[in-house]
């Protein structure tokens, strides 16, 4: 079910927020003695039935995110999710490929011997990033995006430019509560929770009209789940024209980016989002309109697809297996020397090599947004 809450958490806040519960973690964030004991003996089970998995640092979503737990979403295995159920059909396969991309933050000599970066270049190489291509559509199957469109326009009278129900949010723009109005985006929503195996605690619909139209780099303030259950996951699709998301090593400034064409999927976990700061750069040259469908949770469960565990599509690269350092940087140099980073409009002050980098900055507090 679908509840709407009044904006909190760090920053001014403009608009309505958005959280979705399903009967289960409305009863499991309430808090009520009922809820605590049956979550307690279900994650007991779990555990007794799985071995216990090290080496993740990311946040437990429960105590049984500690086991390898994969969720059976229907009796028959299928997915619940209407539009997953089709993309499956359409012979779709999610592929994470955020470790190809992410390479490039190796790409020069003066990155693979920053001590920091590579500490930090391994909650990468343990899958804490996800990019999927052709996730909820097809590059260009523009279906999606014209139902949205059409729905947010109808349901607000909203010209795309300002009116009916956007709002100003950061440098971009935001449509206020649009579980209200578009099936589509809760189609969406559904389609990333069953995925990813998230309870999802609050969502945002960004709509960026042009290339003119930015959102600033920052880390997420995983505000809305209370001290007890903190955010833990940021996920998000595109539909319509492509933009970078572009992280930034937050220690080295050395930088990044993941395209985001129409369809596609990209998600990260709170240790990423401790160490990296993200945001989507401006651009100069002519573009259409774009809509960014974005969710905060907490994984139910830790698996391949969340990033609770590498997976092989997060730990390959040019065909290679990658599972230490020395075989990421190898790897990385291949990718440097073969396929030049294509770099967004806006960048960093300064480059080193095929790596953007810019002067360390003087200690400063984080700039944390949703």
């Amino acid at each position: 079910m679908w509840a709407r809450v009044a904006s909190q958490g760090a920053g001014k806040r403009t608009g309505i927020e958005t959280v979705q519960a399903s009967t289960t973690a409305m009863r499991r964030h309430e808090g009520t003695a009922e809820a605590k004991e049956a979550h307690a003996a279900s994650s007991n089970e779990r555990a007794k039935a799985t071995p216990s998995r090290n080496g993740n640092s990311a946040m437990p979503a429960t105590p049984a995110a500690a086991t390898t737990v994969l969720v059976e979403h229907t009796e028959d295995g299928q997915w619940q999710s209407s539009l997953l159920r089709e993309r499956v059909a359409a012979g779709a396969q999610f592929h994470n490929v955020a470790l190809t991309h992410a390479a490039s933050v190796l790409s020069s000599e003066a990155a693979r011997v920053d001590g920091q970066l590579l500490d930090d270049f391994g909650a990468l190489l343990r899958g804490n990033a996800v990019y999927i291509h052709n996730f909820s559509c097809a590059e260009k199957d523009m279906r999606l995006y014209d139902k949205l469109k059409a729905e947010l326009v109808a349901s607000t009278g909203a010209k795309m430019v300002g009116a009916g129900g956007l709002i100003d949010w950061s440098k971009h723009q935001v449509f206020d509560s649009p579980t209200d109005i578009s099936q589509t985006f809760n189609d969406v929503i559904d389609m990333l929770a069953e995925y990813f195996d998230v309870d999802v605690y609050a969502t945002r619909l960004n709509y960026y009209r042009d290339g003119t139209q930015w959102k600033p780099q920052h880390h997420d303030s995983h505000a809305y789940g209370g001290r007890a259950q903190r955010e833990d996951f940021t996920v998000g699709v595109t539909l319509g024209a492509e933009r970078h998301l572009v992280f930034v090593h937050e220690a080295s400034q050395r930088e990044f980016s993941f395209p985001q064409l129409n369809g596609d999927c990209f998600a990260f976990t709170g240790e990423v989002n401790q160490l990296f700061t993200h945001g989507v750069p401006r651009v100069h040259t002519p573009i259409g309109d774009r809509f960014s469908i974005i969710a905060w949770g907490r994984r139910r469960t830790l698996n391949e697809r969340n990033g609770g565990l590498p997976s092989s599509g997060a730990t390959q690269l040019k065909g290679r297996n990658v599972s230490t350092m020395d075989e990421a940087v190898e790897v990385a140099k291949q990718l440097v020397a073969t396929q030049p980073v294509q770099r967004p409009a806006v960048m960093l002050k300064g480059t080193v090599g095929a790596a953007t980098v810019s002067q360390p900055p003087a200690r400063r507090k984080k700039s944390r947004l949703q």
